[in-house]
């Protein structure tokens, strides 16, 4: 199985490559960044020969699909204003795939997904996916559970895609 970390090389991503290096199975393991350099330099820093790196413009959606279906599965930990546009390219591909960020949009696309076969599974977290988890972990310790809020701290990055303007 490929699978593909859209902003692989960025803050989010690279430690969300890290933890595919160091747990999982996969045979290979592509860092996907508009910032090909950078997702280079990342690649080589892990000594591993199932990571590698390819250009990938999220923007261009003709370029993104058939990108995508080179993959069995793809990971998205760009900003959530990219999130749309790699669901619905997930959706034309026929992948599955993840997000570690949600747009409320992308829950429109659910009978979408499901005509085309697929599962895509967007808001893994903000953390990505350990404040779930430590909910959860809470949760079964207690006797009833109503409510569970989460607060965060939040920082904007603006990287190469900084100015983009396609979707607000």
């Amino acid at each position: 199985m490929r699978i593909l970390v859209l902003g692989g090389a960025g803050f989010i991503g690279s430690e969300a490559v890290k933890d595919l290096v160091k747990t999982s199975n996969f045979p290979e393991i592509v860092v996907g960044d508009i910032d090909l350099e950078k997702a280079k330099k990342f690649v080589a820093g892990l000594k591993d020969e199932r990571v590698s790196a390819i250009k990938v413009d999220v923007r261009n959606e003709k370029e993104l699909v058939n990108t995508l279906k080179e993959f069995d599965i793809v990971a998205s930990t760009l900003p959530f204003k990219y999130d749309i546009f790699v669901t619905k390219a997930a959706i034309k591909a026929g992948i599955n795939g993840l997000d570690v960020a949600q747009e409320e949009d992308q829950f429109a696309l659910d009978e979408e997904a499901k005509k085309a076969g697929i599962t895509y599974i967007a808001g893994l977290g903000a953390t990505p996916g350990i404040t779930n988890v430590l909910s959860r972990y809470g949760a079964d310790r207690l006797d009833t559970v109503h409510k569970i809020e989460i607060a965060f701290a939040l920082f904007l990055f603006y990287g190469p895609y900084q100015g983009d303007q396609h979707h607000t």
